[in-house]
């Protein structure tokens, strides 16, 4: 039997945008099944006519709207009527579109596999931002797939919940939303969603997935008091564990929005970096800092901005997850900012790798390509507390009053969220390692949540920046970061940076401590795999062969480029002596 791509749909007043759809999957379809929940307007006429004019067989049937869920299944079961055998349901909502319709028929044509269920791409674009997660919208029809939940409804097979057994991903399958032509439907849908949510967490107040999607409403409708009492609540339940690093991660913009003290946001964001690894907090964090100074007031420190925009750089593309990835701030946002605070700190290096990768996925940004020429020009006159040109290290600063209270302050306070904003301030005052390892020292003894335990990728963010530091440190402060370093380089799986710094530092102290060190990043080194924490910015060549730089294999950070480095060097007449210096 040969199995058809068919596309069903729940639809209501559609008429301005349901053409948008059809025409998506215009070549691929030769089947249409529509639920039609009474619409008003001409929309079931306007099915008609495109399903005539492209010679389409549309199957059609109308039924009151009940709830998402329930009538999303009549849809489904009018699909198993009409096709009888399994063929793949396309499951399109009005003002979707399919992408790139040649890759799912060449899917279709070559699968023999034993899945039913299909997660595939959704990005939503909503303003200038595109999200985009992962869904079950392509089905074999008569398999058993129904949906749960009255509102942001989910679908499982034969009540059972998805499993890597029934469910396939499809990442080249992308199902577009342009939210800005949505007219004023979106904002009517958020109003009647609320109510519906609110019915169903009164009913049962323990289901996590239904308190999520109305601290979702309610953001969506700006009523941000509400939206913050349903995220919170959301951190004391289970269930979908990317739910949680979300309600981190909307808790922090909620309680920015509200204009709550930023030391809450900044909890916030930082706990959502450290559940999950994502880049998306981290540039929040740099974004902040590149306006605003240590205490939250307009200004700037990009000092502070580089600590996290350096971090999320050896951030690995989250490719286990599939809720709200935004992949934007991976191939591009992360490099542009990298590439602008970089050369404010005096990272040179850094900064020409990343405004070459930001120009990658960007080809026509004009700032990145001003700032890629400015960098090349200005090398060698770099200054910055953080400067990788300047071969001498720059002599301990005057310790300030200021200073001694910031510190003073930071060590009263023993959650770190109260700690760490004090120790930054310290850091701006005086751009000392100090505050960088008293915070490091916090996460080494508490987690995220501020129970006790080790936070090493928290830790980690902030050794790094320590390490990169270009004042004199004293011979006790060297020894105390670098052993730091060492232990939580070596937790997170970064063993070449351990490697470089135990030998050392076990030349320096002879400590025993330190030979531990030393020989167990050589031995991990000899067997080195990835960890949750890697590099995957660019570096200049280490070869004679002509390449401009070299990318990451992490193919997130080639999807999508516009032009490959050594193009962008070519548009700019340069060569990678220009960037780099001749060897």
């Amino acid at each position: 039997m040969i199995r058809e791509v068919v596309l069903a749909m729940m639809v209501k007043n559609e008429e301005k945008r349901i053409r948008v759809s059809f025409n998506s999957v215009k070549g691929i379809c030769k089947k249409i099944i529509i639920l039609d929940t009474g619409s008003g307007d001409r929309t079931i006429a306007v099915c008609q006519e495109w399903c005539t004019e492209n010679g389409v067989d549309l199957h059609l049937k109308t039924s009151p709207f009940v709830n998402f869920c329930d009538t999303r299944n009549v849809l489904l079961d009018f699909a198993d009527e009409v096709l009888q055998e399994p063929h793949f349901l396309l499951l399109l909502d009005s003002n979707d579109e399919l992408k790139n319709a040649g890759e799912l028929k060449k899917f279709v044509e070559l699968f023999n596999g034993k899945h039913s269920g299909f997660h595939v791409k959704q990005e939503w674009l909503s303003g200038k931002k595109t999200d985009s997660y992962y869904n079950v919208r392509l089905v074999l029809s008569n398999s058993g797939w129904r949906y749960r939940g009255v509102v942001h409804e989910y679908i499982c097979q034969n009540n059972v919940e998805q499993t890597g057994d029934n469910i396939l991903m499809l990442p080249n399958i992308v199902l577009f939303q342009d939210r800005n032509k949505d007219d004023d439907k979106s904002a009517k849908r958020f109003v009647r969603d609320k109510r519906m949510l609110y019915g169903a967490h009164v009913n049962d107040p323990s289901e996590s997935r239904t308190i999520f999607y109305l601290a979702q409403t309610c953001g969506c409708l700006s009523h941000f008091a509400e939206a913050y009492r349903y995220y919170s609540m959301r951190l004391k339940c289970s269930g979908f564990i990317e739910e949680i690093y979300h309600s981190y991660f909307r808790l922090a913009e909620t309680a920015h929005t509200m204009n709550s003290r930023w030391e809450e946001s900044f909890r916030w964001y930082l706990s959502a970096f450290s559940h999950s690894g994502r880049v998306e907090p981290l540039v929040k964090l740099a974004e902040f800092y590149m306006t605003h100074d240590a205490k939250g007031a307009k200004g700037s420190c990009p000092e502070i901005a580089w600590i996290f925009i350096s971090a999320s750089l050896h951030m690995m593309y989250p490719y286990n997850q599939i809720l709200f990835v935004d992949s934007w701030c991976y191939v591009y946002k992360r490099h542009h900012l990298a590439s602008i605070i970089g050369a404010k700190v005096g990272r040179i290096k850094e900064a020409k790798s990343a405004a070459i990768m930001a120009l990658c996925h960007d080809a026509d940004s004009k700032i990145d390509t001003e700032n890629l020429l400015e960098l090349i020009k200005n090398q060698p006159t770099a200054t910055g507390a953080f400067s990788s040109v300047r071969e001498k290290l720059d002599p301990p600063p005057t310790i300030t009053k200021k200073y001694k209270e910031f510190m003073a302050k930071g060590a009263s306070y023993k959650k770190w969220w109260l700690a760490v904003p004090w120790y930054l301030r310290a850091f701006e005052e005086c751009k000392i390692h100090e505050p960088l390892v008293a915070i490091s020292k916090i996460f080494m003894s508490q987690n995220y949540k501020g129970e006790v335990g080790c936070d090493n990728l928290l830790a980690w963010v902030f050794i790094s920046a320590a390490n990169m530091l270009r004042v004199q440190p004293t011979v006790a402060t060297y020894v105390e970061y670098q052993r730091i370093f060492c232990e939580v380089s070596l937790a997170n799986n970064k063993i070449n940076e351990a490697c470089k710094v135990a030998e050392p530092l076990y030349a320096l102290t002879k400590d025993h401590r330190d030979l531990k060190f030393l020989i167990e990043a050589l031995q991990r080194d000899k067997y080195a795999i990835s960890g949750n924490v890697r590099f995957l910015g660019l570096v200049a060549p280490s070869t004679s062969k002509g390449d401009v730089l070299h990318p990451s294999s992490h193919s997130a950070l080639l999807a999508g480029m516009k032009q490959k480095p050594d193009e962008v060097l070519k548009k700019l007449n340069l060569q990678p002596s220009d960037v780099w210096g001749k060897k």
